[in-house]
């Protein structure tokens, strides 16, 4: 009979498809893989990890906060070390110990939150400890317990004098919020607490954080309608979206007398745990318990129903779901949800959302990562640095270096005194719009599609199509050779099977390494009425897999 050429083109069009079979897929959609990316309908190979500094040898590093100054980038670790809680600044200059007085306990359980309020670092793990925040970022400071009281300027009282402690805290304007109070030896899992407003630079500057009057902004609420404990609090727009196990509420400020609105938005999910929700600027994405939704604040959809859903949520370990997280990569477009799955305390797996194209790929992580999160790689730069604007390699039309654009007080106001004349614009010595992931499994290391390995190891990159009809359902056919239309910086392995019904084992030909640069085609030799694809990156190249054209002889029909 007539050799027919059958096309598969925007092979990365629909990502991988984990939860329905696959000899009903759309032949774009993979029914298996890990550790590949798909952008631009092609697949392509997905991102290595190489490791970055810790501040001290023995420090086993559980939470890492990103802090950007006038003229530094910090990244500050919190683990333990000699069998004790600590903390350390790390910069290219040098580090410093930031460990609090009292000291601070850890736990491989903590849930982290914090971030930045006014430019000052917050944080909190829980009831463990009160909440901290980081005064004199280049100087002496070492993180302190939060102030509950000050009058006239000084402090009087501290979260540990009135021996409170709050689940999550996280800024939002110029506020502080706290979740899930515990106080008075009794826990209000329902209890939601905001400070006084703070001004620039500064940490609230409250007489009290639950004294509602015209002088102080702070108080409290219960969000105790529904059942489920509160969980985090993410800015969305000018409202704070805060979670809880069973719902989604909404903070807006109003001012007066009530200072906040609270409203509750979106019914029947919540978020399974602190730091599941990621921001980008279509909404939150919510890793909750038995979806993962998108929402704008009104209304949510699944972004995994019929796709991979009851895959994920029936690798999680039931045990250990709480240690699941959230990132979203903005670079990439990507978000990354990270759960541990059966066997696993920590996650060590990663779906992830491409919302641009709308497509599902795994990903693969270091055994118990406890987070990952974005910000400036400066792991690599030297001590010395460069200034960003001059000396990296921006030149003018005629060749020429482009020198840095100076303050100048006659355009932008002031007299110079506070911000003199020499200084420019660009002279941090780092780029802040130039983000990495970086993640820890207790030491610090970066995501970088530039890698091939995994800490020198070569990664497993395989993606797999089974149950492919390449003539009509009840045709029997031959393929003897394919055409893949790839891009690679080296050779990789296909493999090639065949089915005769959907429930039969596939029968799979190879490897059959395949080289683009002297190649054109491979042939092979399959017989049957269902057919399968595999390809696996086994040499660590980087490839961009496009399509293929398969050459089929029909053979009869059943």
């Amino acid at each position: 009979m007539a050799t027919k050429y059958v096309n598969i083109v925007e092979i990365g069009k629909g990502g991988i498809i984990l939860d329905q079979p696959p000899f009903a897929l759309p032949p774009e959609t993979w029914s298996g893989g890990a550790n590949v990316a798909m952008r631009r309908n092609l697949v392509m190979s997905g991102p290595g990890m190489a490791r970055l500094d810790v501040c001290t040898p023995s420090l086993s590093v559980r939470h890492m906060l990103p802090i950007p100054t006038s003229s530094e980038y910090y990244w500050c670790q919190v683990g333990s070390a000699l069998g004790a809680g600590a903390s350390c600044l790390y910069s290219p200059g040098g580090d410093r110990d930031v460990t609090p007085a009292a000291g601070i306990s850890i736990d491989d359980d903590d849930q982290w939150s914090g971030g930045l309020l006014n430019s000052v670092p917050v944080m909190s793990n829980g009831h463990l400890n009160p909440p901290y925040y980081l005064p004199d970022i280049g100087g002496a400071g070492i993180w302190s317990p939060l102030p509950f009281t000050i009058v006239d300027g000084s402090m009087t009282e501290s979260w540990v004098d009135k021996n409170i402690t709050c689940a999550v805290l996280r800024p939002f304007k110029n506020f502080l919020f706290a979740l899930d109070i515990s106080r008075d030896a009794g826990r209000y899992p329902h209890m939601v607490m905001w400070s006084d407003a703070a001004d620039p630079g500064t940490i609230p500057q409250w007489q009290d954080w639950t004294t509602l009057d015209p002088a102080n902004l702070g108080g409290e609420v219960s969000l105790g309608e529904t059942g489920g404990f509160l969980v985090d609090a993410v800015p969305l727009g000018d409202l704070l979206m805060i979670y809880k196990e069973d719902s989604i509420w909404s903070a807006s400020f109003v001012g007066g007398e009530y200072v906040f609105r609270f409203r509750k938005a979106i019914t029947d999910i919540g978020a399974m745990s602190p730091n599941c929700i990621a921001s980008f600027k279509r909404g939150h994405v919510v890793f909750g318990d038995g979806d993962i939704v998108l929402h704008n604040g009104t209304s949510a959809q699944s972004i995994v129903a019929d796709r991979v859903r009851r895959h994920i949520f029936r690798q999680i370990n039931p045990e250990a779901y709480r240690n699941s997280f959230v990132v979203a990569d903005h670079e990439h477009q990507e978000v990354w949800c990270c759960f541990p799955p059966q066997g696993h305390s920590h996650p060590s797996v990663a779906a992830v959302w491409n919302w641009r194209h709308d497509t599902w790929t795994v990903q693969e992580l270091p055994t118990n990562t406890y987070e990952i999160t974005t910000g400036v790689n400066n792991f690599d730069q030297d001590a010395e640095g460069d200034a960003w604007g001059a000396g990296q390699g921006e030149t003018d039309v005629d060749g020429s270096p482009i020198d840095p654009v100076p303050y100048d007080p006659a355009v932008w106001g002031g007299d110079g005194v506070d911000i003199p004349y020499s200084k420019y614009w660009g002279e941090r010595t780092f780029n802040p719009t130039l983000k990495t992931m970086v993640g820890t499994d207790g030491v610090p290391y970066k995501i970088d599609f530039n890698i091939a390995t995994q800490f020198g190891t070569i990664i497993d990159q395989h993606i797999e199509r089974i149950g492919i009809p390449l003539l009509e359902h009840d045709r029997y056919g031959v393929l003897r050779r394919v055409y893949p239309q790839i891009k690679a910086s080296g050779p990789v392995n296909f493999y090639i099977g065949s089915q005769d019904y959907p429930t039969d084992a596939v029968e799979w030909e190879g490897p059959i390494s395949f080289d683009p640069s002297i190649q054109s085609f491979f042939n092979c030799l399959r017989h049957g009425r269902l057919f399968a694809l595999k390809l696996e990156n086994e040499y660590g190249v980087s490839f961009e897999f496009y399509g293929l054209k398969g050459e089929i002889t029909p053979t009869g029909r059943q």
